[in-house]
Formats: structure tokens, C-alpha cells, sequence
């Protein structure tokens, strides 16, 4: 009875976890539409490799400064989230070529509120995170019925 419990237990918090996360991404995606823009310029493009010795990871890396009012900021994020390779890289004439070239300007979305909050690439909707929002709710759910049954 008590291993059930747990369980049950785990499942609330892990599905209520889920759900408290979903909301805060939503609420983050949203805000971003209300960002202002101004002009940066890539200061460094590149692929970070980590290595652990049993597996390699890459990831993309790119850094870039920016005026607002008058005031400069440096920042890394380029994607809200998922910064991921795939993001990186663009097609040019059938070769895929690094998006973001040292040097190059680009249009950089900031929180005009804390101009050091800035990314490259603002988030307009990623269809996980609804899908993830749904989960949760149904695993809170059945995690309730299923510790109801269990008195």
C-alpha cells in the first residue's frame, strides 16, 4: 500500500511539475512578442564540443553585442530555448551554412524592461509545450483518481 502511495505520489509532483513548467515556457513565449529590437553584430559563431571521454557533445554557441539607449550588452542566447544544432545552421544554394557569421548584423529582440535579457531568435510558438501542458494535467489527474482508489 505504501509503495502504490509513492507512486501515486511521484506522479502528482512530476505531472504537477510539468505543468507549473509549461505555463512558465507559455508565459516567457508570450512575453517575448512585446520585446522591443535594435541592430547587433556577431562578436563569435561557433560549435563548443564537450567531451567526457565515453561521448562527444556539440553545441552551438554564439555571442553578440548590442546598444540600448546608448547602453551596451553583450549576451550568448540565441534561442529562447532549444538551442540546439539544428537552429544553427541555415541553407544556402544547397549547402547548409552557419546561420550567424562573425561580424554580420542581426536583429536582436531584448526585454525593454531588462535590456540584458535578449535572444536572436524570439520564440513565436513550439508545439511541445501545450502537448507537454496536456500530459501533466492528465498524469495530475490520474494520479488523483489513483490514490482516491487506493483509501
Amino acid at each position: 500500500m505504501l509503495e502504490e502511495q509513492l507512486i501515486g505520489g511521484a506522479a502528482f509532483f512530476f505531472c504537477g511539475g510539468l505543468i507549473l513548467w509549461s505555463l512558465f515556457t507559455l508565459g516567457r513565449m508570450a512575453a517575448t512578442r512585446h520585446w522591443h529590437t535594435t541592430t547587433g553584430t556577431i562578436t563569435g559563431a561557433y560549435i563548443e564540443t564537450d567531451s567526457d571521454g565515453d561521448s562527444t557533445i556539440q553545441r552551438p554557441r554564439v555571442e553578440y553585442a548590442y546598444l540600448v539607449d546608448g547602453e551596451p550588452y553583450f549576451s550568448r542566447r540565441w534561442r529562447m530555448f532549444n538551442e540546439s544544432e539544428g537552429h544553427f545552421y541555415t541553407v544556402e544554394r544547397g549547402r547548409r551554412v552557419p546561420r550567424y557569421r562573425r561580424g554580420s548584423e542581426v536583429t536582436v529582440y531584448y526585454d525593454p524592461r531588462r535590456p540584458q535579457n535578449a535572444t536572436l531568435q524570439r520564440p513565436l510558438f513550439d508545439p511541445l509545450v501545450p502537448v507537454l501542458l496536456l500530459f501533466g494535467i492528465m498524469g495530475v489527474a490520474g494520479a488523483v483518481v489513483y490514490l482516491r482508489e487506493l483509501q
